[in-house]
């Protein structure tokens, strides 16, 4: 079964998801009144545009996986990649009303840092973590933990 990953860290957003109990869509980093979606990609090792931003030497810089792990740590939840609550890409940019020239931007700005739009999915829907698998990085794997009470 292939499978789609929503990449988070671990000291910042994964207690507040696991007190939650569920991963919700939001908008953050987007126009204000955008529908807010809830990111997922392909790729199996690390999504490199869900890195965090740093400020280094007066530059934002975004970590890479290793230097996300070291400072943040490495967690994802996955779930079918043939979910029908899926969108691709080009689908989750209509819906959140991204036209054509702005997602073509966002499509260089994730090549530039390693990414593919190809590999992008997003969903509008809240999804329990009791229908997700939850994994923390460990510096060397992926390992399972039980996410869901």
């Amino acid at each position: 079964m292939t499978l789609a990953h929503h990449y988070t860290s671990v000291s910042q957003h994964l207690p507040l998801i696991l007190d939650s109990g569920v991963l919700r869509p939001s908008n953050a980093g987007g126009r204000e009144g955008e529908p807010a979606l809830l990111w997922f990609s392909h790729n199996h090792s690390w999504e490199v545009t869900a890195g965090k931003a740093v400020m280094h030497r007066g530059k934002l810089k975004l970590l890479s996986m290793r230097q996300q792990h070291d400072s943040f740590g490495c967690a994802r939840f996955s779930l079918p990649a043939d979910d029908i609550r899926l969108m691709e890409w080009r689908e989750a940019c209509q819906h959140a009303g991204i036209g054509r020239d702005e997602r073509r931007v966002m499509e260089r700005s994730g090549k530039k840092r390693g990414g593919t739009s190809s590999d992008w999915l997003a969903t509008a829907t809240p999804i329990p973590l009791s229908e997700l698998t939850c994994e923390i990085f460990n510096g060397e794997t992926w390992e399972v933990f039980t996410c869901a009470n």
